[in-house]
C-alpha cells in the first residue's frame, strides 16, 4: 500500500512537473498516489478538490514493458507478466474463469522470467522515468484545463492545429518513406495506404471532441518531458522516444484489457474505441514533434530520431503488441471460455480469492493513498 515509499517515490517528480508549469498553472493540483490493480491515471474528486490519481501499477506496466523490450529474445519470455495483467483485469470484470485462465498461464511460464531490472541499465532506467512524467503530466494538463477556462482555451488553440486532416502529398511522402523501409509492403499501393490514412482522419473527425482534449495534453506533456529530459542533463532524444513509448505501451495494456472483457476473443474486437484513441493520439503526437523540437532548437536532433522511432517501433511490434494480439491473448481468452463451460458456476467470489492468491485484497473496504 502507498506510504512513505510512495512518497519518497514520486515527491521528486511531481516537484518537478509543479516547478516547470509553476508559470502557467492556475492553482495547485493535489496529486493522490494509489497501488491498485486498475493501472490507471486519472482526474476525481478526494472531497471537493479534482485530484490527479496516480497509480504506481501504471509505473510498473511501463517497467515491466521496458524490460520486454529491451531484453525479451522470445515471446515466451515475456507471456509471464502479460498473463498476470490479463487476470487482474478479468478479476476488475468479476470474471472469475478468466481470472483463473490468467493465473494458470502465469504459473506455468514463471520460470521463464529472467529479465533484468530496468535499474540494470540507466538508460532503460531513464525511459520508465520519462514515461511516468509523460503520463502525470498528461493528467496534470486536464487537472489545469479543469482549473482555468484561459489555460484550456490556449491548450485547445494546439489541438486543433493537431486535429488537421494529412494533406494528400503528405501521405504520398509518408507512402515512400514506408516503402524505402518495408520494400515487401509495396504491393498494398499507394491507393490503399492512403485509404488507411482517409479512414483514420474520418475517426479522428468523428471523435474531435473528446480527442481535441487528449491531443492537447499529450502535446503538453511532451513539452514537459522534454524539459525534464533536458534539466536532467540528458540527450533530448530520450523525451520523444519517451513519449512514442507511453503511447505505445499505454495501447498494449489496452489491448489486454479490452481481450480481458468475459466473452469470445477476435482479434479484431480488441480494436475498440480505446485502443482506436490511442493509436491516433500516437500518431498526431509524432506530427507535432517537429514543431515542439523547433520550439526548442532541437529541428537537428528531431530529424535524427526519426530512424530511431521507426526501429522502436519495429521492435514493439516484434515484442510486445504481435506476441499479444497473435499469441498470447487467444490463447487466454480460449482457457477463459473452456474453464467457463466447464464451470459454469464460478462467481465473484473466486475471483476474489485468485487476487488474493495473487497478493491483493480486493475485500479492503477503501483505497489507502497518500497525498503529494
Amino acid at each position: 500500500m502507498p506510504g512513505e515509499d510512495s512518497r519518497q517515490m514520486y515527491q521528486p517528480t511531481i516537484a518537478l512537473v509543479r516547478k516547470i508549469v509553476g508559470q502557467i498553472t492556475p492553482a495547485r493540483c493535489d496529486v493522490a498516489i494509489v497501488y491498485s490493480m486498475n493501472r490507471h491515471a486519472e482526474i476525481c474528486h478526494i472531497g471537493s478538490n479534482p485530484t490527479l490519481v496516480f497509480d504506481r501499477y501504471v509505473g510498473q506496466a511501463v517497467n515491466t514493458f521496458m524490460r520486454i523490450l529491451t531484453w525479451s529474445e522470445h515471446p515466451v519470455r515475456s507471456t509471464r507478466a502479460f498473463a498476470r495483467i490479463f487476470s487482474e483485469q478479468a478479476i476488475l470484470a468479476g470474471d472469475a474463469a478468466g481470472a483463473i485462465a490468467g493465473m494458470l498461464m502465469f504459473e506455468q511460464t514463471s520460470h521463464l522470467w529472467n529479465l533484468p531490472h530496468t535499474a540494470d541499465d540507466p538508460k532503460v532506467k531513464l525511459q520508465v522515468q520519462l514515461q511516468e512524467m509523460f503520463i502525470l503530466a498528461h493528467e496534470y494538463c486536464h487537472l489545469m484545463m479543469a482549473a482555468s477556462n484561459e489555460f484550456r482555451q490556449s491548450r485547445l488553440r494546439i489541438a486543433d492545429m493537431m486535429l488537421e486532416p494529412i494533406a494528400i502529398s503528405l501521405g504520398e511522402q509518408h507512402y515512400a518513406e514506408f516503402i524505402a523501409r518495408y520494400p515487401y509492403e509495396v504491393e498494398s499501393g499507394l491507393e490503399n495506404f492512403l485509404s488507411i490514412l482517409s479512414m483514420q482522419d474520418k475517426f479522428i473527425a468523428d471523435n474531435s471532441a473528446a480527442l481535441r482534449t487528449e491531443f492537447s495534453c499529450d502535446e503538453f506533456a511532451l513539452h514537459v518531458t522534454l524539459l525534464t529530459c533536458m534539466q536532467m542533463g540528458n540527450d533530448p532524444k530520450f523525451a520523444f522516444e519517451a513519449a512514442f513509448l507511453t503511447l505505445r505501451n499505454m495501447r498494449a495494456l489496452a489491448y489486454i484489457r479490452e481481450a480481458a472483457k468475459p466473452g469470445l476473443f477476435e482479434r479484431d474486437a480488441v480494436f475498440g474505441l480505446g485502443v482506436k484513441m490511442l493509436q491516433a493520439r500516437q500518431h498526431k503526437l509524432r506530427g507535432a514533434y517537429r514543431w515542439v523540437a523547433l520550439a526548442y532548437g532541437l529541428e537537428k536532433e528531431f530529424e535524427d530520431i526519426i530512424p530511431d522511432l521507426m526501429d522502436l517501433s519495429d521492435r514493439h511490434d516484434d515484442k510486445i503488441d504481435n506476441p499479444l494480439l497473435f499469441q498470447i491473448l487467444g490463447t487466454l481468452v480460449s482457457t477463459r471460455n473452456e474453464i467457463a463451460v466447464e464451470n459454469p458456476d464460478l462467481g465473484l467470489e473466486s475471483a476474489f480469492e485468485i487476487a488474493e492468491a495473487q497478493g491483493w485484497a480486493p475485500r479492503a473496504p477503501e483505497v489507502e493513498y497518500v497525498l503529494i
